[in-house]
């Protein structure tokens, strides 16, 4: 059952400046606040691509990247800083991908370590 709300919008979506401007408020709603941080920062509309965690050591509240275009369709990348957004360089997400692989490769190495009884006994 649809309240007066309902069918008042639905009207009101008809219209499409309105729909845009709608839809636009209600992606700004739900964004998240570390894309809204650096829109205040910016002064620019940022739209969310894609996000994902990031694995930091003995990092507190920087587990969280976001890949964002403007309204000119450039993109960028938002990381954290001890909890302060920055747009970051493809690069450091290159330099995490091989600091990620570093940790795989060493904790595959204790796991033959432990399954194969080796020791560093010589």
């Amino acid at each position: 059952m649809k309240t007066g709300f309902d069918k008042y919008l639905e009207e009101r979506m008809k219209d499409p400046a309105f729909a845009a401007g709608y839809k636009l408020a209600r992606d700004e709603m739900d964004m998240p606040d570390i894309v809204k941080a650096m829109i205040a920062k910016t002064n620019k509309y940022l739209k969310v691509l894609f996000s994902f965690q990031m694995a930091y050591v003995n990092w507190e509240l920087d587990g969280h990247g976001f890949i964002v275009e403007d309204e000119n369709k450039e993109r960028f990348i938002i990381l954290t800083n001890s909890g302060y957004p920055y747009f970051a360089k493809r690069e450091e997400l290159v330099d995490q991908i091989n600091l990620y692989q570093h940790w795989i490769d060493r904790t595959s190495g204790a796991l033959k370590v432990f399954d194969l009884g080796i020791t560093n006994d010589a």
